[in-house]
């Protein structure tokens, strides 16, 4: 048993999460802030008479520390994060964001219930695991343990419309740095036989390809109802398998219906026997599951558990109205929160900056582009004018059932003083926002004549574009950070503000990938800009 206290963590015995040859979990959390729950993995340092399992136990601790410490500034929701280490000389604490269960549990769970994901969120589950693997793969870390138990599953905003599933690929015991990633090489054979892919089961050299082809199971696992590709119950049988996709490459059961194809068509070509021959990460990047499928999150009308047939979609339109109306007015409050973030900057900009120079008047007016982009999709909500929507709802979402759902919204607005105090706010800032950025164009270009100014004539381009063209925030941002990174003068303006100003810049520059619309039901408006 445990002190209740490791470092500033309370640990809650009564708690335990799970426990393992080396050690126990359990949740936990820091001095001070019960709020905020964590998990605590306790591992014992000392394993008396086994020197084998001591050295073993070392080796993974320290290699799943040295990932940990590797992945801690990455920016991946599909990856579990470490919080702390707290190093004690009879056991190692490892402090982590806390999950609800693991995917194993999950698909047991949905077996026993006779319930099973539907296609569209079967899709969302494997995107998210590949950009997970992703991740892991740009920073040369090959994870060596790809199965269902190491993959857990995260409930946020759980109980409200916006509740989702975050899956997050953890346990980094196995893992191993590499510098090429597609060199085979003679590395420790480990991981759980039923995902092993061949070249490991057979002794071969292998490269980061022998997690495709477990990512590969665990999908076959996801979308046929937890069978294997073959039922093998032990290494003859295994072996058996193997031969036979030597000789023929694995062909999925048909998957009739929306995306089926697709999917049998992705976890056939991760299930290639050669690993010369199996889907690279690059090509997963670029497979049509991961760039042509709606995501799950994207959905305005359907809340997140669903069957996917027309009369049940028919039924979820119904259904739910507030929960609807909340998620537009989230997505509303969202764009005018952007807007804000930039009117905030430019404001700032106005009165601490030497108005006649150029280059600091074209930085502004970038970020005034951008924040008057932003309101305008939340005006064009409001006004139902779909040609200005934000491109992403557009293309997700049925229009003609959009254009209803808008003008049902309108009406109900009404009756929500909330609803209509954001609205006339909005409103009242588009209109001026579209006046101010037109003087301050003018203002900029008249002093560029004043002046003969030949340099930035990249950026004078783009903002002409912008007078009679819509320009994706996107490109906007790229112009911004291209500038940012080349102006001297830009840089040694921005590093005299203080911590506050210069963050706003940063979320400005990555306004539409920090804050993507696409994952609008995880937002916290207050996140990009308090009010």
């Amino acid at each position: 048993m445990y002190d209740n206290l490791i470092g500033d963590y309370v640990i809650l015995i009564d708690q335990r999460l799970g426990s393992g040859a080396f050690g126990e979990a359990y949740k936990c959390y820091k001095r001070g802030n019960s709020d905020v729950e964590y998990c605590m993995k306790i591992i014992k340092k000392s394993i008396p008479a086994d020197p084998q399992k001591e050295e073993k136990q070392k080796k993974q601790l320290q290699a799943e520390i040295n990932t940990f410490k590797q992945l801690k500034d990455q920016d991946c929701e599909n990856l579990v994060k470490m919080i702390d280490i707290i190093d004690l000389p009879s056991k190692l604490c490892i402090i982590m964001e806390l999950c609800e269960y693991d995917l194993q549990k999950e698909l047991l769970q949905f077996k026993k219930d006779n319930k099973w994901p539907s296609r569209l969120e079967i899709i969302d589950m494997m995107k998210q695991i590949l950009k997970g693997a992703d991740a892991l793969i740009r920073n040369h870390i090959i994870h060596r343990d790809i199965k269902p138990q190491n993959i857990l599953v995260q409930i946020v905003n759980k109980g409200t419309s916006n509740q989702r599933k975050i899956y997050k690929i953890a346990d980094f015991g196995f893992t191993k740095y590499i510098e090429d990633i597609y060199a085979k090489a003679n590395l420790t054979r480990v991981g759980s036989r039923s995902y092993c892919a061949p070249e490991i089961m057979r002794g071969n050299k292998f490269s980061c390809k022998c997690d495709i082809y477990s990512y590969g199971i665990v999908f076959h696992q996801i979308v046929y109802f937890m069978d294997f590709p073959k039922d093998y119950k032990n290494e003859i049988q295994l072996n058996q398998f193997f031969n036979q996709i030597q000789k023929t490459p694995y062909k999925c059961k048909p998957l009739n219906g929306e995306y089926g194809n697709l999917i049998t068509n992705l976890i056939e070509k991760m299930l290639i026997y050669d690993q010369d021959e199996r889907i690279s990460f690059e090509e997963l990047r670029t497979h049509e599951i991961m760039t042509s499928t709606k995501r799950l999150q994207d959905s305005i009308f359907l809340p997140i558990q669903r069957t996917f047939n027309k009369e049940d979609y028919k039924q979820e339109m119904i259904k739910n109205e507030e929960q609807k109306f909340q998620r537009l007015n989230l997505l509303i409050e969202i764009f005018y929160r952007k807007f804000l973030l930039c009117k905030y900057f430019v404001d700032f900009m106005k009165q601490n900056t030497i108005l006649n120079n150029i280059e600091s008047l074209i930085f502004q007016q970038i970020i005034s582009l951008i924040g008057c982009q932003q309101i305008l999709y939340g005006f064009a909500m409001i006004n139902c004018i779909i040609s200005d929507l934000e491109p992403t709802i557009v293309n997700d979402n049925d229009v003609p059932q959009l254009i209803d759902l808008l003008n049902q919204f309108m009406k109900k607005s009404q009756e929500n003083n909330d609803y209509m105090k954001l609205q006339k706010q909005l409103t009242n800032d588009f209109y001026q926002s579209k006046i101010t950025y037109q003087q301050d164009l003018n203002k900029l270009y008249q002093l560029r004549v004043e002046k003969n100014w030949t340099q930035n004539q990249s950026q004078f381009l783009f903002l002409q574009k912008s007078k009679t063209q819509k320009i994706p925030i996107q490109n906007c941002c790229l112009v911004l950070q291209d500038l940012t990174n080349n102006s001297r003068y830009i840089n040694d303006l921005v590093s005299k503000y203080d911590k506050k100003i210069q963050q706003f810049l940063q979320t400005i520059k990555q306004i539409d990938t920090q804050f993507d619309i696409a994952d609008y039901r995880i937002i916290n408006p207050d996140e990009i800009f308090k009010i």
